[in-house]
């Protein structure tokens, strides 16, 4: 045969290969030139965090810790403003000046951060896509190293996870029932604001701040260190998890490439995390690897219960770790009890024996999952309460500053509101935490019970990420006590959601979810200037509110818009992320 007849056999798609492999090198090309620029933008963060002296570290200044002053000194002589005279308080000005260019770069961050990841959609040559993957994890673990030797903190909860340790490794006393007031002498205590507060975290997290407590030292920033250190670890760790979890599902490279970046550098997980130690970066962890137990079983064709105890197991110790991640363990149970109704086939003939036979499955497998559960929870729990009235358990739920009051929230934009333009009698009910408090508990109801309607039908690991981020959605809008960390196990569960980018729950709730991890930076308003005017210029506290509004608004207007977009422009827009080029075994 000529080579004339060879070239007229061969498919088209064989003979575009070298231009579509051409495409795909160049796009990773633009894609390391990208984030190359979000890592110089991560860099220059340190700026406006080093001037922003209320939560600055102390080897800021003198002249220990010279190896730190080495690397980060080239980041002072970046042309970055330091006073645009916002305010005619000069020191006011000083820090509004700040928060705008800690702003602005976030933006660049957000939006080189987006760009990769579309552009991660459109590589359809296998070798570049793991060329991409393995610059994605050089990028995370160099991004978090810069975060873990930034000089400046976003919030002084590291301080407070600290103290609890201490409370308990150093003074032997019990977090839960002391107070860091107990112990004014300990060299943590001057850092920390909530000082008449017992732990309200679980058990879990009371061990790892004790094993932390004892290797950190005396010094406060030998716990910032500590605490720094042991979230990058477990974020490198997430983001293998979620690369698992993904490869595991058979989904294709660049569907696997997209979701590991959407969690391992998302801007408000790094900071969070490695910046500021935050205990979500933990709940993560046990949340990720119950997913990844659960996709083992589910890759092997295991439906008995047994096979699934080692999710569940997670999902608990989730829970332990903090509270607010509770919807998983009920929607794991309705999973569960999805998988051992369906094993059950019967005769049309035999419906009721059928209905029966399923309803005795599914309580059986409901008592074994609450078991199991108890279990866990009185294991841990149990050496801290013992000897303790249920009056003092409960009350160290019970007495918590959130508890009650409203901060950072759309409750509290509606009060600062109200303290400049009084509402209508009318209205004033709305400002009321008795109503939001309501309004959270139905709107969670309603997500479990749409979350559970659906893992009935489809009981899958990646369909039970799905459906925990509705309830998750729910609480982060409408809770009165709303802070920026609380986005960040939704973010990791929005990271496995990728392959639902074409089914409409799936992408309204991962736009929503990940424009909240971009607005949520907008609450550190009242960190660097909105608690200045609270406090002195109540007149002007209508610039707080207006943040505070704008942070929920651009998340609820992101699930809207994606909810609506047409048919035909999702699937345009799916590109590659749900073929079949999948990673081999």
């Amino acid at each position: 045969m000529s080579s004339r007849t060879t070239k007229l056999a061969m498919s088209p798609h064989q003979y575009s290969a070298p231009a579509t492999q051409k495409t795909s090198w160049l796009l990773l090309l633009i894609i390391t030139g990208f984030l190359a620029i979000y890592m110089v933008c991560l860099y220059a963060i340190i700026i406006p965090l080093s001037r922003h002296a209320i939560y600055a570290l102390p080897f800021t200044n003198g002249t220990s810790n010279t190896g730190v002053q080495i690397v980060f000194s080239p980041a002072r002589h970046l042309p970055l403003p330091e006073n645009l005279h916002l305010d005619k308080d000069l020191t006011l000005s000083f820090h509004s000046t700040n928060f705008w260019v800690f702003i602005f770069l976030i933006v660049c961050m957000f939006t080189l951060y987006g760009v990769c990841a579309l552009l991660l959609r459109h590589l359809t040559n296998r070798r570049s896509t793991f060329f991409a993957l393995g610059l994605i994890f050089v990028a995370t673990a160099t991004a978090g190293c810069i975060c873990i030797f930034t000089p400046g903190l976003l919030s002084e909860d590291i301080y407070l996870y600290a103290n609890y340790g201490r409370i308990l490794a150093i003074h032997h006393a019990n977090p839960y029932f002391v107070p860091p007031a107990a112990f004014p002498q300990d060299p943590s205590y001057p850092y920390v604001y909530w000082k008449q507060t017992v732990s309200v975290y679980g058990p879990i997290w009371m061990l790892v701040c004790g094993g932390l407590a004892k290797v950190a030292g005396v010094r406060p920033i030998g716990s910032v260190l500590a605490f720094r250190i042991f979230a990058y670890v477990l974020h490198l760790l997430n983001t293998l998890l979620v690369y698992a979890i993904l490869r595991q599902a058979g989904k294709s490279t660049s569907a696997i490439a997209m979701g590991t970046l959407l969690y391992g550098l998302n801007p408000l997980i790094l900071f969070e995390s490695c910046t500021d130690g935050h205990n979500d970066i933990c709940m993560a962890t046990f949340v990720l690897l119950g997913m990844c137990f659960g996709m083992l079983a589910e890759k092997r064709g295991q439906t008995k219960f047994v096979f699934f105890v080692p999710a569940l197991v997670a999902f608990t110790l989730a829970v332990l770790v903090k509270v607010t991640i509770l919807p998983i363990v009920v929607l794991a149970i309705v999973m569960l009890i999805g998988k051992r109704v369906h094993m059950i086939i019967g005769d049309g003939n035999e419906r009721g024996q059928l209905r029966r036979q399923r309803l005795r499955a599914a309580f059986i497998t409901l008592c074994q999952a609450s078991i199991v559960c108890l279990i866990v929870a009185c294991l841990f729990y149990g050496p801290f309460w013992l000897g303790h009235p249920l009056q003092a358990i409960l009350y160290s739920f019970t007495s918590q500053p959130p508890n009650g009051h409203a901060f950072n929230s759309l409750l509290a934009t509606l009060q600062i509101w109200n303290s400049i333009h009084p509402f209508p009698h009318i209205l004033l009910p709305l400002l009321a935490n008795g109503l939001w408090s309501a309004i959270t508990a139905l709107l969670l109801s309603l997500a479990l019970a749409l979350g559970a309607w659906r893992l009935l039908h489809t009981p899958t690991i990646l369909t039970l990420a799905l459906m925990t981020l509705a309830p998750q959605a729910a609480f982060l809008l409408t809770t009165n006590w709303f802070l920026p960390w609380y986005v960040v196990v939704p973010i990791s569960l929005a990271a496995m959601c990728v392959p639902h980018a074409t089914d409409r729950w799936g992408r309204t709730l991962l736009a929503l979810t990940l424009t909240f991890s971009a607005s949520a930076f907008l609450s550190y308003y009242f960190t660097f200037v909105g608690s200045f005017f609270i406090h002195f210029r109540p007149a002007d506290s209508w610039r707080l509110a207006l943040a505070y509004a704008v942070q929920f608004a651009l998340p609820v207007l992101a699930g809207i818009v994606f909810s609506c977009l047409p048919s035909s422009l999702r699937r345009k827009r799916s590109g590659p992320v749900g073929d079949t080029d999948t990673v081999p075994s």
